[in-house]
């Protein structure tokens, strides 16, 4: 899988995941199955993501860059705006 396929994906999962508490516990599981059933699928899929990991963790620092700008933004956005009252 390559970075951008797994980022896309990823996002999906980011987005269901919010909504169900016990996702992480999931995420937890699979990974322990997997890596005590099928330890060299486990390696395998660890070595994949290590050929991508810079590129997924350049994306994700912008991703987070843009989302602080963004709060940035509306927090001037509401500075300037006359009508509300601090």
């Amino acid at each position: 899988m390559k970075a951008e396929e797994y980022l896309e994906l990823a996002h999906k999962e980011e987005r269901e995941r919010r909504n169900n508490p016990n996702q992480y516990e999931l995420y937890s599981y699979t990974y322990v199955w997997l890596k005590s059933r099928n330890p060299e699928l486990a390696k395998e899929l660890e070595d994949n993501f290590k050929k991508i990991e810079l590129q997924v963790n350049s994306v994700r620092e912008i991703e987070e860059v843009l989302r602080l700008e963004e709060l940035y933004d509306n927090r001037l956005e509401d500075l300037e705006d006359d009508s509300i009252k601090y």
